[in-house]
């Protein structure tokens, strides 16, 4: 089915508006730009059953332009410190139940839209498994994914993110404990 948008609505947006229009079991976001082969589908696909969430990180960030792979290795770092998790990538390929993500929360109308899901999740208790994939090396310096839009979706993303998950959890569980 084709799902088209009379407007630009963001990325994070559409994902939501895919969410909302399926009628499957499971569900994965994959970008049109090529930049995955055939082989990391198939290996990605081949994991389910493995875990809740199969996820996926690249087996050869190398083939990336030097400033995607240091902002993306960044944003990693960032979001492993503030969540206290050690994942390889928060902005892979990511095969979801649906019902998991048609009850969740889900804000980002931009880029930050994977980790906020990937996050949420992990933090439902739900297990994940993250699997090596390889990216096509002809596709993968045309991304334009890293611009100043996008960064800052990002930021404000990760921001309320953080708020939401630690910081009113940690609240919550403080006031719990003192009564």
């Amino acid at each position: 089915r084709l799902i088209n948008n009379e407007i630009n609505m963001g990325l994070g947006r559409c994902y939501v508006k895919g969410i909302q229009s399926a009628k499957k079991g499971l569900y994965v976001y994959i970008p049109g730009d090529n930049t995955w082969p055939d082989e990391s589908f198939e290996q990605l696909f081949d994991s389910i059953g493995n875990a809740d969430i199969i996820t996926s990180y690249a087996s050869n960030p190398e083939v990336r332009y030097y400033f995607r792979r240091i902002v993306s290795r960044l944003y990693t770092i960032t979001l492993n410190f503030l969540f206290s998790k050690k994942m390889n990538y928060f902005n892979g390929l990511t095969i979801y139940p649906i019902e998991v993500l048609k009850t969740s929360k889900i804000e980002s109308a931009g880029f930050g839209f994977q980790a906020e899901i990937l996050l949420r999740a992990i933090y439902r208790g739900l297990s994940v498994k993250e699997i090596k994939l390889s990216i096509d090396d002809r596709t993968a310096s045309s991304s334009k994914a890293v611009n100043w839009k996008n960064i800052k979706n990002v930021i404000v993303t990760v921001l309320r993110v953080f708020f939401e998950l630690r910081l009113q959890a940690h609240s919550k569980k403080i006031k719990s404990s003192s009564l």
